[in-house]
């Protein structure tokens, strides 16, 4: 029986909703494995939808994603500092120059040489059925161990509206 490889890096792909599931999955199985851990946020400075508000007047929503990509650094580095590792941590930004951000959360973890990467499952989108979540993209894009985390269940409440109860009255 082949012994499990030891993990000795782990890069935590962090989206734009924090990636709270993502992030306390990443930040334990370092800790387990006494890894160097890695967050990454992939800024994709021209989404179809900013470009398309653009047109229309909109040049403050480019702002906005650069404004919204410091915060996440910036959460990212709290969280590293909340999470008191023993080894080396640190926070990437990464810029998406071409194609999607699943393949640069790929090609990021095979030049870091990474031997996990954890990324947030992501939500279905009823509307946009045609896009894949960056998570199957990344499993699809890499021969790296990949780990799905769901976000914890106080976060999947907050983000989920409370549909409101349906009555029906017999006649």
């Amino acid at each position: 029986m082949k012994a499990p490889e030891m993990i000795k890096h782990v890069l935590v792909a962090v989206g734009a909703d924090l990636s709270p599931g993502a992030l306390s999955a990443g930040i334990a199985r370092a800790r387990e494995n006494g890894a160097q851990l890695t967050l990454l946020h992939v800024v994709d400075s021209t989404p179809w939808w900013a470009l398309a508000a653009a047109e229309h007047g909109c040049g403050d929503v480019l702002v906005a994603i650069d404004q919204h990509a410091h915060a996440v650094e910036q959460h990212c580095k709290d969280a590293i500092e909340r999470a008191t590792l023993d080894t080396p941590a640190q926070v990437l930004i990464l810029r998406l120059q071409h194609g999607s951000i699943g393949r640069a959360i790929a090609n990021a973890a095979e030049e870091l040489d990474v031997d996990l990467i954890v990324i947030g499952a992501g939500q279905e989108s009823s509307w946009c059925f045609w896009r894949q979540r960056t998570s199957d993209a990344v499993a699809r894009c890499t021969g790296r161990a990949v780990l799905i985390a769901t976000a914890p269940e106080r976060a999947r409440q907050e983000r989920t509206p409370q549909r409101p109860a349906i009555h029906a009255h017999a006649s």
